[in-house]
C-alpha cells in the first residue's frame, strides 16, 4: 500500500513539473492534458493547480470556472473560496483598467460581493481571505469598507503583520500619512520587515516630513549592522 502511495505522489510531482514547463512555453493543450491527468489522480490538488496555472497565464475566466468546480463539491472549501475571490480581483482589475472589456463588470461585481459575504461568514479569521476581500473592495473604490474590514480583523489579531502592512498601504494611498505610519510602525514591532521600513520612509517623503525621514533611514542603517 505504501509503495502505491509513493508512486502516486511521484506521479503528481512529475505532472506538476511538466505543467510548469509547459506554462513557460505556453503549450496550452499540453497544460490542459496534464491538469486533467492530475485531477484524476488528486481532484482537489489538480483543480487548485489548474486555477493557479490559469491565473499565471492571465486566463481569469477559465480560473473562475475551475474555482466554481471546486465549490460545487464543497461550497465551504477554504482554498476554493480564496482562489475564487483572488480570481475575481484579477478580473475586476482587468475590466476596470480596460473599459472596452467592461460588458460583464456589473456581473463580476455582484459575484464578488456575494462570495465575499459568504467567505467572511465562514472564515472571518483567515488572513488570506480577509486580505483578498479588502483588495477587492479597494478595486471597487470602497476604501472605507476595506479599512473597516481590516481594522475589525485586527481587533481579533492585532499583530498580523500582513494586515497591518496592507492597512498602511491603503492609508498611504489615500493621503492619510499619520495613520499609514502608525500601521507601518505596528507591523515593525515584532519583526524587522524591510518592506514596511521602505513604505514608512516613502510615506515620510511624500508627506514632506524630511526630518523624520532622515531619522528613520539612520535607524534602518543601524538595524542592518
Amino acid at each position: 500500500m505504501e509503495k502505491i502511495v509513493n508512486l502516486l505522489e511521484h506521479k503528481e510531482k512529475e505532472l506538476e513539473k511538466r505543467i510548469d514547463f509547459f506554462v513557460s512555453h505556453k503549450a496550452f493543450k499540453k497544460i490542459d492534458e496534464c491538469c486533467e491527468e492530475l485531477i484524476r489522480l488528486n481532484p482537489k490538488k489538480g483543480y487548485l493547480i489548474k486555477i493557479e496555472t490559469h491565473i499565471k497565464l492571465r486566463d481569469y475566466k477559465k480560473a473562475l470556472l475551475t474555482s466554481n468546480k471546486i465549490l460545487e463539491h464543497n461550497e465551504r472549501d477554504k482554498d476554493g473560496l480564496f482562489l475564487k475571490i483572488d480570481t475575481l480581483n484579477y478580473l475586476l482589475e482587468e475590466l476596470l483598467r480596460k473599459p472596452c472589456l467592461s460588458e460583464n463588470l456589473l456581473e463580476y461585481k455582484r459575484e464578488f460581493l456575494k462570495i465575499s459575504e459568504f467567505a467572511l461568514t465562514h472564515y472571518p479569521k483567515d488572513t488570506q481571505i480577509v486580505s483578498s476581500i479588502a483588495e477587492g473592495y479597494e478595486l471597487l473604490g470602497k476604501d472605507g469598507v476595506a479599512i473597516d474590514l481590516l481594522e475589525r480583523y485586527l481587533e481579533k489579531r492585532p499583530k498580523d503583520v500582513h494586515i497591518l502592512y496592507q492597512l498602511g498601504l491603503i492609508y498611504q494611498r489615500i493621503g492619510e500619512f499619520k495613520k499609514a505610519i502608525h500601521y507601518f510602525d505596528k507591523s515593525l514591532e515584532d519583526i524587522k520587515e524591510y518592506s514596511s521600513l521602505f513604505q514608512k520612509s516613502f510615506t515620510h517623503l511624500i508627506s514632506e516630513s524630511k526630518e523624520q525621514l532622515l531619522k528613520l533611514l539612520k535607524e534602518s542603517r543601524a538595524d542592518r549592522k
